[in-house]
Formats: C-alpha cells, sequence, structure tokens
C-alpha cells in the first residue's frame, strides 16, 4: 500500500506542478501572439491608408506632362523668354518676364487658357535673386484673389530641383493645400535660369481623410498622415491634434508605431497603440483560454 502511494506521489506531484505552471505558460503564449496579431493589424492598416496615397497619385500622374507640354507649347509661340528690366508687383520689385520682345507683361491668357482646355492650375514665375516669384496664375488665395506676387516655397523640394536647373515632379504643398505638380525651369536665350513653369492638379484628400479620421486600433490606437514637415495632415477623430502630436514626439516605451512611407508625397502615414492596452487585451484573451 505505502509502494502505491510512493508511486502515486511520483505521478501527482509533476502533473500537479504541470497544473500549476500551465496557465501561466499558456498566458504568456497567448499574450505574445496576441501582440503579434495587433502588430500585424496595424501593419495593414498602415499599409492600407498609404495605399489611398499612392492610387491617386497614379491616377493623375500623366496629366501635369500633358499640361506643362500644352503650357510650354504656348510660350515657346510667343517667343523666347528674356528679362526686360523690372517692375513692381503686389509692391514688391521683380525682374520683368517677357515671352519675346514684343510679348508685352500680360500672360494671364496663356495660364488661363492651359488651365480651361486640361484643368488644373498653371503659373509662369520669374526668378527674383534665390526666390521665384509667381508673375501670371490660376492658383487662387484664400480670399479668391489670384496668387500673383506670392513666392515659392524656400523649404519645399520643387524650389531645390529649380536652383540645380532640373525639373521636379510629385507632390507639393501650394498654400496649404495639397497638389500633384510639375516645376520646370525656365532659360533665356544665353541658356540661365530665369524664371520656371509650374502645373498642377489639387488633390481631393476627402476620401483619404475619411479613412484615416475613422481609423482605430485597439481602444486608443489611432492612425495620422504626416506631411514632410514632419506636421500632422489628417488623423483619427477619437482623439485631439494635440495628444496625436504628443504621442508622434515622443512615443517611449509605451506606444508602438508603425509607418509607411509615400515616397512622391514625401510623408508617411502612422499607426500607434499603446503597449499597455495590447498586453492587458491579450492577457484577458488568454485567461479566458485558460
Amino acid at each position: 500500500m505505502q509502494r502505491i502511494s510512493s508511486t502515486l506521489w511520483r505521478f501527482l506531484i509533476p502533473v500537479l506542478l504541470l497544473l500549476g505552471v500551465a496557465p501561466f505558460l499558456l498566458v504568456g503564449q497567448q499574450t505574445a501572439q496576441h501582440l503579434r496579431n495587433v502588430r500585424s493589424t496595424a501593419q495593414g492598416q498602415a499599409h492600407a491608408l498609404a495605399r489611398l496615397l499612392q492610387v491617386t497619385d497614379t491616377l493623375i500622374d500623366d496629366q501635369p506632362r500633358a499640361e506643362m507640354h500644352l503650357l510650354r507649347q504656348r510660350c515657346a509661340a510667343l517667343g523666347t523668354p528674356e528679362i526686360a528690366g523690372s517692375m513692381l508687383l503686389q509692391g514688391q520689385s521683380v525682374p520683368k518676364l517677357q515671352l519675346g520682345p514684343d510679348s508685352g507683361n500680360d500672360m494671364m491668357p496663356i495660364v488661363d487658357e492651359v488651365t480651361r482646355l486640361l484643368g488644373g492650375t498653371a503659373t509662369l514665375f520669374v526668378k527674383s535673386g534665390n526666390d521665384f516669384v509667381r508673375v501670371a496664375t490660376t492658383i487662387r488665395q484664400s480670399d479668391g484673389s489670384r496668387a500673383v506676387g506670392t513666392r515659392l516655397d524656400q523649404r519645399g523640394k520643387a524650389i531645390l530641383e529649380l536652383r540645380r536647373s532640373r525639373p521636379f515632379q510629385g507632390q507639393v504643398d501650394i498654400l496649404g493645400e495639397p497638389y500633384i505638380t510639375r516645376y520646370e525651369p525656365m532659360f533665356n536665350a544665353a541658356g540661365e535660369i530665369i524664371g520656371a513653369y509650374y502645373v498642377g492638379y489639387k488633390v481631393d484628400t476627402q476620401v483619404l481623410r475619411d479613412a484615416v479620421e475613422t481609423t482605430r486600433i485597439l481602444d486608443s490606437g489611432f492612425a495620422a498622415v504626416v506631411d514632410q514637415n514632419q506636421q500632422i495632415r489628417f488623423h483619427s477623430a477619437h482623439l485631439r491634434l494635440e495628444q496625436a502630436s504628443e504621442v508622434l514626439r515622443q512615443p517611449g516605451r509605451t506606444w508602438q508605431l508603425v509607418e509607411e512611407s509615400v515616397a512622391h508625397w514625401g510623408g508617411k502615414v502612422i499607426v500607434a497603440y499603446p503597449l499597455a492596452e495590447a498586453r492587458r487585451s491579450g492577457a484577458n484573451n488568454a485567461l479566458l483560454v485558460v
């Protein structure tokens, strides 16, 4: 009898130990798997939002080239660009751009015709020092007036290429709005860069905005579209802009960020979620299994 009891204990003790340890192992395993699933979900959301940007870019990628060809064709019909002294434009002195010696200074009909025929927007710039100033444009300011006399963004990607006498095509912000654009340098008869041609199409971001604003991961996780200046363009509607900015600026060890770059836009899509919340929901699910 004693031998049977001893044998039983030799079997029971390992079984009892296994039953005691197994739940903890199972909880750990299930929690780790849940964390992987949450990250995979976040990656899927970021990729889907990035694809919305890429599809928008692809759909109108060829339009700027066609509109640029028409703009340059109309300008070339008037003559070779040249600088003929200076003029006052919106209270500032800038070089006077002319398309041929007899073209005068009114180039607004050219950009209006290009826009009428192909849509989008068109602009002629004159180079003033290290800047490029709009002298004829169909782009409108917030008050409805033409953006004549405004300058190309000195921090933007387009001006860096123009200063190197190279064209640029891609997404840029113009007066705070996103455009798919093409810029090409304008040369005089001596081969000197004296201005620039521009065409572009304003991007309808409502579909992307709606998708981002409704995105949520777990209870507190969110999505955001960040531009090339690291500023949030859109974010999930269930939290304030200040909260999202603080998380992206200092995620620390409490938040997990999943990023998807969008090359042509120079920005990225970020999906963020709190690690503690992910672990807690994983542990709760594991306890139910146990």
